[in-house]
């Protein structure tokens, strides 16, 4: 009887394991092949539920997302189908906040090209889980009937080391053009919260041309962003690999062997995805106010013959360590009263706490909590909460009759 207990109780620890595994993932389908397009006919490609803005450039859905815990990998994955509109053009999926639009992914479409893109926005988790969330697919189009947009957005379990708990965005600027600020820096008061144990800066950009031949398309500008007057970040935004996106710019001019979508930009290439710069600025950023500032230097002006200008945005994320702990009444010791608290929440599930025993932080109190509870208990950082012998024999004895009872309910 001994052995079959022990057998089902290895075979329940597998069960679980694969559970958990599972738990934490899902995926939503924001906009499925709708058209984005400038005027036009309304009723071209409609999605249910999804509103049209700017004379039909942007699309916008509000909807909830997938249950999104602590220690979430979330991905976006978008396809842009050309229809009518054979010009590369800038395009964006954007989540509204209440400190203005966030860029989740930013991309380019190809020249009259379908692409499909895909991005890890795991750094934007803390605005994702507070929902239902407003999402807004944008293209720089100038042509009825232009381009399709699906987008998919899934949540996987991970492991990190730190999970994201907080965003702020700083700022979301699509026309930056010379001129604007003083010293041509803008500048920005954050103010950061305790508690974090890791902080990054996410700043994306790309250079363009009001006529599409000069301008910032095609001259390289550094970058800079200071901190408190201390600069932190100092990069050159170019792209040098057009020649590996023929494929999906059928309509890009050509002179010989040399294709429009060949040539080197200024952070971005025809068909493919502008990826954030994520820049950790944790040894910056403690609890309290400071003063972001970020610089382009020599942006083309407008002297009657085209000018250059920016597509630039930026916002900060904020972590916590997500390494498993067995103190789940936190007070600095991991003791029988841990045990307590895991016992009080086994089965929970859904937006837990660690106070409910969700030791891995994964929103379900499961065996993988007790594990990491017990490979704590006694440890050296625990010894002061080390209960002596015969209590430590009691916790053991209460320990394989849960185990126990779990079988005896399966059953």
């Amino acid at each position: 009887m001994l052995r079959r207990v022990l057998s089902c109780c290895a075979l329940l620890a597998c069960v679980w394991n694969f559970a958990a595994t599972a738990w934490g993932q899902g995926r939503a389908v924001v906009f499925s092949q709708a058209g984005v397009q400038f005027g036009g006919d309304p009723a071209w490609e409609p999605q249910t539920d999804v509103l049209r803005l700017d004379n039909g450039r942007v699309i916008e859905r509000t909807m909830d997302l997938p249950f999104i815990p602590p220690n979430a990998k979330i991905t976006t994955r978008i396809n842009v189908i050309a229809a009518g509109d054979h010009w590369d053009r800038a395009g964006a999926i954007e989540l509204v906040t209440p400190n203005g639009a966030v860029e989740l992914h930013k991309f380019i479409t190809g020249f009259g090209g379908t692409t499909q893109h895909t991005q890890d926005i795991s750094q934007l988790a803390p605005y994702l889980r507070n929902g239902p969330v407003t999402v807004r697919a944008f293209v720089d189009t100038w042509v009825q009937e232009a381009w399709q947009i699906s987008l998919m957005v899934q949540v996987q379990a991970d492991a990190p080391d730190y999970g994201a708990m907080w965003n702020r965005s700083v700022f979301n600027d699509q026309d930056w053009r010379a001129g604007e600020f003083a010293n041509d820096r803008r500048s920005h008061v954050v103010s950061i919260p305790t508690g974090l144990d890791k902080i990054t800066l996410n700043y994306l950009a790309s250079g363009h041309a009001s006529d599409g031949s000069g301008g910032d398309e095609f001259v390289p500008r550094a970058h800079r962003i200071y901190i408190d007057g201390v600069k932190v970040f100092d990069e050159t935004p170019w792209r040098t690999d057009g020649k590996d996106f023929r494929s999906v710019n059928p309509y890009s001019a050509r002179w010989g062997d040399v294709w429009s979508s060949d040539l080197e930009r200024s952070g971005w290439i025809p068909g493919d995805d502008v990826d954030p710069y994520q820049i950790d600025v944790t040894q910056y950023l403690a609890p309290g106010r400071h003063r972001i500032e970020y610089e382009i230097p020599g942006i083309e002006p407008d002297e009657g013959d085209g000018y250059g200008y920016w597509r630039v945005s930026s916002y900060l994320t904020g972590f916590e360590s997500l390494a498993p702990t067995g103190d789940f009444t936190d007070d600095q010791r991991v003791d029988g009263l841990d045990f307590l608290a895991w016992q009080r929440g086994r089965g929970l599930d859904e937006q837990l706490a660690l106070s409910h025993g969700d030791a891995n932080r994964d929103g379900h109190v499961t065996r993988a909590d007790l594990d990491a509870w017990e490979a704590q208990w006694g440890t050296t950082a625990a010894l002061s909460s080390v209960p002596e012998p015969a209590t430590i024999s009691l916790f053991g004895i209460a320990v394989t009759a849960t185990n126990f009872t779990l079988f005896r309910r399966r059953r």
